[in-house]
């Protein structure tokens, strides 16, 4: 066996016999355990309050005839000097209503 393996054997015995390495890499493996733990539950906490928090979804309209759909201008108020009406795609032929059968129209 040649000085330089003698060597590196000792040191390779040195090294696993040396009682503070091992738990060196322990504490460095339980502190990298308690970060990841840390932002997963940052992370849970963040998820929790933003769904709750959020509210829920509103999926009806907040205004009533919001279109004109009713062909009237039930529950809006015309004022002002553009003459708002209801307009059942006649007036300008191509541009229908988005949805329903009228939709407002303004003008002088």
């Amino acid at each position: 066996m040649s000085l330089f393996a003698r060597v590196a054997h000792v040191d390779a015995a040195c090294v696993q016999l040396h009682p503070s390495d091992g738990r060196q890499r322990a504490k460095r493996r339980h502190e990298v355990g308690v970060a990841a733990m840390i932002q997963r539950v940052a992370f849970l906490i963040c998820f929790v309050c933003c769904s709750t928090f959020a509210g829920p979804l509103v999926t009806t309209n907040l205004l009533q005839n919001p279109g004109g759909e009713a062909g009237t201008l039930t529950n809006w108020v015309a004022g002002g000097t553009s003459n708002p009406r209801l307009d059942n795609g006649s007036f300008d032929p191509g541009i229908n209503p988005r949805s329903g059968t009228n939709d407002f129209l303004a003008g002088t």
